[in-house]
């Protein structure tokens, strides 16, 4: 039952981050703190204050989300797109 339950919770945390980037938007923050499970066990993504927009070609250079979950290019200053980095396809 408990590896039922995984599958159904990444299935829908996957489809949530898809939906998500087919509006170009970019949550940015994901983690199992802003993850959370109704009495259905149906996953939502909270906590959208760090979330933006994406376009083709645009360049980052600011950081938001958790210093933990950030890459070391990133804390660095280096500017990054966003739109290639979300490619997973």
């Amino acid at each position: 039952m408990q590896v039922i339950f995984f599958f159904f919770s990444v299935f829908q945390i996957v489809s949530a981050v898809d939906y998500l980037h087919s509006l170009q938007i970019l949550h940015r923050d994901i983690k199992d703190e802003n993850v959370i499970i109704n009495e259905r066990f149906h996953v939502k993504l909270i906590d959208f204050g760090s979330a933006t927009f994406m376009s083709e070609g645009r360049l980052f250079s600011t950081f938001y989300g958790t210093v933990e979950y950030c890459s070391p290019e990133v804390l660095a200053g280096n500017k990054y797109v966003l739109f290639q980095a979300v490619q997973y396809h």
